[in-house]
C-alpha cells in the first residue's frame, strides 16, 4: 500500500521545514498500520509489543520488570519484621539500531522526460523497505535463543522434552510428520498459565495480552488474551488438523477478532494469526530455509545479554524446521525515536540530481528476566513472555 501524501506539498520541501516533518509522521503512521504485528503493538505493559518513545538520540534505555511477590506475608499478630518479603526488580538494557537507505534520481531532465516525481516515489519505496527491514528486526528478535518451547509430535500432539537437558535436543528430533496441531498449541497456552517450563520447572506465568476492541454498538471493551503467531506453511498445517476443524465450527470469526490481519481462528479464547513465511521477497515468521546471514543481518547483538545467537539452523535436525510464537504481555520491547528522519538533497551531481533518504533509530530486544541483584534466580535470563512452537516445516 502506498504511503498517503496528500495535501504535502512536496514541491516546497526546500522552503518549507515541515514538508520533511509532515512526510516522517506519515511514514510512521504507515510503517505500523502495514506491519504484520500492527494488532499488538502498544505503549502499555500490557500489549504483546511494548512501545517506549524517546526523544532525541539516545545510546541506551533501560526498561523494568517487577517480578510478582512471591513471599507467605504475615497472619495474625506477627509483625511485618518477621517474614519480609523480596522485591525483585529486573532490568534490560536496550542499544538502538539504525535503519537507514536512500535513493539518488537521474537527472532532472530524464525525470521530466518520464514525468517521474522522484521525490513522492522515493518516499514511498523507502517506507516500504522501512517497513520490510522492522518486521524482520522483529521476526529475528522473537525467534532468538528461545528459553521456553513446545515441540509438535505426530503421535501424541507433543513432545515430552521434561527429560531434555535444552530445547535444541528436543526441536532436532522433529521428523517430517511433526506438524503444527491444536495439541501443540494448547500445550503452549497451559504452560503459560500454569508458569511451566519446557523441562517442568516452574517459571513465572505469562500475562495475557490486552486487546481493544468496538463492538457493533460502538462500546470500547477489552479482552485478555495469549497471541499465537504461525506461519503460512504452518497455517496450512494447523487447518487440516480434524481438532481444529472442529473448533473453528464455534469461534467467534468477526467479533471477538476482527482487530488481527491474518486471522485464522481461536484455541482456548486465544487467537491464531497468520502472520507469513518469511522469504527472500516477504516478512513473516522464520523457519530453517532462512539463511543465517540474513538472520543475523536483523539481529541486534548488544541486546542478547549473553549473545548467544540461535538461527533457525540452530534447531534443526534432520527436517526443515518452521518456528510459531506464543506472545504475551510485554514479549518484545521497542524504544525509538517518535519517527524517522526524511532527507532531501537536490545539490547532488552539480544540481542535476537528488537524493532522497531516510533514518531511523530504534531499539528492539524481547523482554528477558535479568536479576542483576541474585543472578542464581531461576528466573534470571529467561524470556519474559514468549514461547516458542517448533514443527515439521513440511510444504
Amino acid at each position: 500500500m502506498a504511503i498517503d501524501l496528500n495535501g504535502v506539498k512536496l514541491e516546497k520541501w526546500k522552503n518549507d521545514p515541515n514538508v520533511s516533518v509532515e512526510i516522517s509522521k506519515r511514514i510512521e503512521n504507515a510503517l505500523w498500520q502495514e506491519s504484520h504485528f500492527e494488532s499488538l503493538i502498544g505503549s502499555g505493559q500490557d500489549r504483546a509489543l511494548r512501545t517506549i518513545s524517546m526523544q532525541g538520540i539516545f545510546s541506551a534505555v533501560t526498561p523494568r520488570l517487577k517480578a510478582p511477590l512471591q513471599g507467605d506475608g504475615v497472619r495474625g499478630n506477627a509483625d511485618f519484621d518477621t517474614n519480609y518479603d523480596q522485591l525483585e526488580i529486573y532490568s534490560l538494557t536496550m542499544h538502538p539500531s539504525n535503519f537507514a537507505n536512500s535513493l539518488k534520481s537521474k537527472t532532472k531532465l530524464e525525470q521530466a522526460m518520464h514525468q517521474v516525481n522522484f521525490i513522492k516515489e522515493s518516499v514511498d519505496s523507502l517506507q516500504g523497505w522501512l517497513k520490510q527491514a522492522i518486521d524482520r528486526a522483529i521476526a529475528v528478535t522473537l525467534c532468538n535463543d528461545f528459553t521456553n518451547a513446545v515441540v509438535c509430535d505426530s503421535a501424541k500432539g507433543y513432545k515430552d522434552t521434561t527429560k531434555q537437558a535444552t530445547i535444541e535436543d528436543s526441536t532436532k528430533t522433529i521428523a517430517h510428520d511433526d506438524t503444527l496441531n491444536v495439541q501443540a498449541i494448547k500445550r503452549a497456552i497451559f504452560m503459560a498459565k500454569r508458569g511451566l517450563g519446557y523441562d517442568g520447572k516452574e517459571r513465572f506465568p505469562i500475562k495475557p495480552v490486552a486487546i481493544s476492541r468496538k463492538s457493533n454498538e460502538g462500546i470500547l471493551t477489552r479482552i485478555y488474551q495469549y497471541i499465537i503467531l504461525v506461519d503460512t506453511v504452518g497455517a496450512e498445517q494447523l487447518k487440516n488438523d480434524p481438532e481444529w476443524i472442529e473448533l473453528q465450527k464455534i469461534d467467534k470469526r468477526g467479533l471477538d477478532n476482527n482487530l488481527f490481519t491474518g486471522f485464522l481462528g481461536v484455541i482456548d479464547n486465544c487467537p491464531v494469526v497468520d502472520v507469513g513465511t518469511w522469504s527472500a521477497l516477504s516478512t513473516g515468521l522464520l523457519h530453517s530455509g532462512v539463511e543465517d546471514s540474513a538472520f543475523k543481518q536483523y539481529l541486534n547483538i548488544l541486546n542478547l545479554n549473553n549473545g548467544k545467537i540461535t538461527p533457525p539452523s540452530f534447531y534443526t535436525g534432520n527436517q526443515k524446521t518452521g518456528i510459531g510464537v506464543l506472545m504475551g504481555a510485554s514479549s518484545i520491547l521497542c524504544a525509538g525515536r517518535p519517527k524517522p528522519d526524511v532527507y532531501i538533497d537536490d545539490k547532488q551531481d552539480a544540481g542535476r540530481k537528488i537524493v532522497v533518504g531516510i533514518d531511523r533509530n530504534i531499539s528492539i530486544a524481547k523482554a528477558r528476566w535479568i536479576s542483576y541483584e541474585n543472578p542464581n534466580s531461576p528466573f534470571h535470563n529467561t524470556d519474559f513472555a514468549t514461547i516458542g512452537i517448533f514443527y515439521s516445516h513440511k510444504e
